[in-house]
């Protein structure tokens, strides 16, 4: 089967990204190695507000709870950040997930389920992607690999490795949290070296919890201290639990002739949250505005499109995690202190945007 693209990988990412592109016209065939597309709920999905809005999905039937802020805790102390709007939104990820991928066939993508990729080869100045199901072989000018972390798009291309990752675990508990209208997030170096802890709430009843570390080795040990700090037992917990891992900072190529990554195969990541969504979904927007500039002039130019768009954000969400999920307890403790005196909690419900550190044009 011949088309204009080929995008690898059907949760939200590869959902939006093929929808931009048969929104220009172009034919694409969308491909997933299971029998649904998505993540099947592998993923916290805490999305911000502004973020929601910036990559054009109808979301609102997927949203399970409204936040409206956050308690931050340091070993010794915390601050609360409120706002009188929702500042982000608690999603059903599955059933996002599924939204994307329904309105790229909407928009004129072809969906193959149970159709992963195996093999990717050059082929008369185009590309020919082997799937799983044998009797499936795609032609196309151009692929683009939306298929997470261990892309396989990524590794038949032998693109740069990422540099540095965490290790996480989540699940959801019952338990009725307070405030149920706010995230709790947890800076404490004995419970999620490197990075943080969260307990985000679902509904009245139930909660994802979960932590991630750059240090998988202490992951375990971390997960039972926060849960003996939330006062959880393992009988509160229900079925969904999982184990992933997260890039912390994009690849240093995303780009290889006509193969492009995006979302968490390329690390289209922030490096403070760890969430994806929008910036993969704001990437592969980027990803189709090249690919049309390709069949228009014949040059491809993703790698500095989304650079010259984002990269200086990605670059500033490093920086704040590079200075803050570094220090030491005390260190984390003698900012907050310093922080409540500075009224910075104050600063942050007034000016703080959860995806862009700064305005974009």
């Amino acid at each position: 089967m011949k088309f204009d693209c080929v995008v690898v990988g059907a949760s939200c990412v590869g959902g939006m990204t093929a929808k931009a592109i048969a929104k220009a016209g172009r034919s694409v065939a969308l491909l997933e190695e299971h029998s649904v597309p998505g993540k099947f709920n592998k993923c916290t999905a805490l999305v911000s507000a502004t973020g929601l809005k910036s990559i054009g999905v109808n979301y609102r039937p997927t949203v399970v709870s409204k936040i409206y802020g956050a308690v931050v805790h340091s070993p010794a102390f915390s601050f609360t950040v409120r706002r009188k709007e929702p500042v982000a939104y608690a999603l059903d990820r599955q059933a996002f997930d599924e939204a994307c991928v329904n309105e790229a066939v909407d928009a004129g993508a072809q969906l193959f389920l149970g159709s992963g990729a195996r093999a990717i080869e050059k082929n008369n100045g185009g590309w020919i992607v082997k799937t799983t199901s044998k009797s499936k072989i795609f032609r196309s000018k151009v692929v683009v690999g939306a298929d997470g972390l261990s892309s396989t798009v990524a590794r038949a291309l032998a693109f740069p490795p990422f540099r540095r990752f965490v290790s996480a675990w989540e699940a959801e508990y019952s338990f009725a949290q307070e405030p149920a209208d706010k995230v709790h997030v947890f800076l404490d170096q004995a419970i999620a070296k490197g990075f943080f802890a969260w307990s985000v709430p679902v509904d009245e009843n139930t909660a994802r919890v979960g932590l991630a570390t750059a240090s998988p080795s202490s992951l375990n040990a971390g997960k039972q201290r926060l849960l003996k700090k939330l006062s959880l037992r393992e009988g509160q917990k229900k079925g969904r639990e999982f184990n992933y891992s997260i890039p912390l900072f994009p690849r240093a190529q995303t780009q290889k002739e006509s193969v492009l990554l995006v979302g968490d195969a390329a690390g289209q990541v922030k490096s403070t949250t760890g969430g994806g969504i929008v910036f993969g979904g704001l990437c592969g927007i980027q990803a189709a505005g090249a690919i049309e500039n390709y069949f228009a002039s014949g040059v491809l130019d993703y790698e500095s499109r989304w650079r010259k768009a984002y990269e200086k954000a990605f670059k500033m969400h490093w920086l704040l995690h590079d200075r803050v999920f570094s220090l030491p307890n005390a260190g984390l403790d003698f900012a907050f202190a310093f922080a409540k005196l500075a009224c910075v909690p104050l600063a942050l419900e007034k000016f703080g945007d959860m995806d862009f550190v700064f305005k974009h044009g």
